[in-house]
C-alpha cells in the first residue's frame, strides 16, 4: 500500500462492537460475522447511510469501524442490525457492547493494529486480521479514501511497533499460557493425547497451540457429529462420539471442553473414575465454556489439575507485566500516530464560535475595567476575577459541547 493519502477526514469516526473485556465469549461467538454473511451486514449499514465501515469480527471481537454521515443515536442504530443478525435481545446487546469516538475510537484502532488492544498481545496475525478486514471492506464498496487513509495509519503504526519494540517478538496470549501450563505439568507433549469436548474459536486456538508445541495426539467430540468432523478436518485428527467420553478421557492427558452448554459436561465422578484407571496419573483440563463445563469440584481431586479461562487470563497478565516496558514505547508511538490521524479531522465550528466569543466578551469587559480602576492594576485585577466570576465566562463559554446521545 502507498503511504497515506493527504486527505481530511469529513466525519466523525465511531467504533461500535464487543470485544473480550466488555463481553462473554459465548456472545462473541453468537455475534461473530462470517465471510458469507459480511455483503448482507455491510447492506445494512448502507441503509442508515454509513458509507464506508470497516468490520472486524473473530474470537477476540466483532467490531465495526465507521465515519458517521450525522446518525443522531448511532449505537442504537447499530444494535439494531446487530440483533437482526443474531439471536440476542437488543437490551443483552446493548449491555455487552460500547461505543468510542473520535479520539477514543482512534487510538482504540491502533491499539488493535499493534496487538495491544487485543486478547493475544503481541500476536504477530493481527496485521493479517486488518488487511483481510479491509480486502472484504473494499469487495463489498464500503472502503473509500477515509477508511483507507485510516488503515495505512494503522499498518504504519504495526510497522513502528514491530521495529522499535519487542512487543511482537514476545507475545503473550492465552494459547500461550495454555501451552506453557501444559509443558509445566507434563513436560515433554509428544508422547501426551488430549481431547476436545466442543468445537468453539477458543478450542480451536488453544489445541492449535498445543499441537504447535509439539502435542502427540488428539481427539474431538461434540453432540453433532457433524460439527466434531469438521473441525477434526481443520485440525486432522480424529472423532470420537460423545457416548464414549469416559473411556477416552481415561486415555487423555489434557481436556479441552467448549460446549457452553449451562450443564457440566464433565462432573466429578467422571474424571474421579477416569483417574483411578490411569492409576494417578495426572490429567489437564481447561475449561473455556461459559458458563463453566467443568464441575468446580473436579478441582478438589488430586491429581486433577482445572484451569478456567480466567485462570489462563491472569498468566497473560502477569506475562504481560515483564512486557510493561517495551509496552509503554508502543503506546507512545499509538499516541504519536494518533495525533497524525485526528489533525486529519475538521476543527469543531461551534468551538471556534465559542473561542471567539468568549474573547470579545473578555475584552469588552478588561475595557470596561480598565475605565472605573483609573490605572490601579491592583483595583482592576480584583474587579477582573470578581466579574469573570460573576459571569461564569470560564463555564459558559469554554464548556464543552455535550453529547446528543446522553
Amino acid at each position: 500500500m502507498t503511504g497515506e493519502k493527504d486527505i481530511g477526514f469529513g466525519s466523525s469516526m465511531l467504533i461500535v462492537g464487543a470485544n473480550f473485556s466488555s463481553s462473554s465469549m459465548l456472545f462473541r461467538e453468537n455475534l461473530t460475522i462470517r465471510d458469507d454473511q459480511f455483503f448482507g451486514f455491510f447492506r445494512r449499514l448502507k441503509d442508515i447511510n454509513i458509507e464506508e465501515a470497516l468490520i472486524l469480527s473473530n474470537v477476540d471481537r466483532t467490531e465495526i469501524i465507521f465515519f458517521n454521515p450525522g446518525i443522531k443515536n448511532p449505537k442504537k442504530e447499530i444494535v439494531r442490525i446487530i440483533s437482526s443478525h443474531t439471536s440476542w435481545t437488543r437490551t443483552e446487546i446493548d449491555s455487552q457492547t460500547y461505543i468510542l469516538e473520535q479520539d477514543e475510537a482512534v487510538k482504540y484502532f491502533l491499539g488493535i493494529a499493534c496487538s495491544l488492544s487485543s486478547l493475544v498481545m503481541g500476536d504477530p496475525s493481527v496485521k493479517e486480521q486488518i488487511t483481510n478486514a479491509f480486502n472484504k471492506s473494499k469487495t463489498c464498496e464500503m472502503s473509500g479514501e477515509h477508511i483507507e487513509n485510516l488503515i495505512n495509519f494503522a499498518l504504519r503504526a504495526n510497522k513502528r511497533v514491530s521495529e522499535e519494540t519487542k512487543i511482537f517478538k514476545r507475545p503473550v496470549s492465552i494459547p500461550a499460557a495454555c501451552l506453557k501450563v501444559a509443558r509445566d505439568l507434563i513436560g515433554n507433549l509428544s508422547q501426551c493425547s488430549a481431547l476436545v469436548i466442543g468445537t468453539s474459536e477458543m478450542a480451536e486456538m488453544l489445541i492449535s497451540s498445543l499441537i504447535s508445541g509439539g502435542l502427540g495426539s488428539t481427539i474431538v467430540s461434540h453432540p453433532r457429529p457433524e460439527a466434531a468432523d469438521m473441525f477434526a478436518r481443520q485440525l486432522n485428527c480424529h472423532t470420537a462420539m460423545m457416548g464414549d467420553l469416559e473411556a477416552i478421557i481415561e486415555k487423555s492427558d489434557i481436556v479441552i471442553t467448549s460446549m457452553n452448554s449451562r450443564n457440566f459436561t464433565l462432573t466429578k465422578d467422571i474424571i474421579k473414575r477416569a483417574l483411578n484407571k490411569r492409576r494417578r496419573k495426572p490429567i489437564l483440563l481447561i475449561d473455556t465454556g461459559v458458563p463453566g463445563d467443568v464441575d468446580f469440584a473436579v478441582a478438589k481431586l488430586e491429581d486433577a489439575f482445572l484451569y478456567s479461562l480466567n485462570d489462563l487470563e491472569k498468566s497473560t497478565r502477569e506475562g504481560a507485566k515483564k512486557n510493561l516496558m517495551e509496552t509503554q514505547k508502543a503506546q507512545e508511538i499509538i499516541e504519536e500516530e494518533s495525533k497524525k490521524v485526528l489533525a486529519l479531522f475538521p476543527k469543531s465550528k461551534k468551538n471556534t464560535n465559542n473561542l471567539d466569543a468568549a474573547k470579545l466578551s473578555i475584552e469588552e469587559v478588561r475595557q470596561k475595567i480598565l475605565s472605573a480602576s483609573n490605572g490601579d492594576p491592583d483595583l482592576a485585577t480584583k474587579m477582573l476575577l470578581e466579574e469573570l466570576g460573576k459571569k461564569n465566562y470560564l463555564y459558559s463559554n469554554f464548556s464543552s459541547e455535550k453529547d446528543p446521545n446522553k
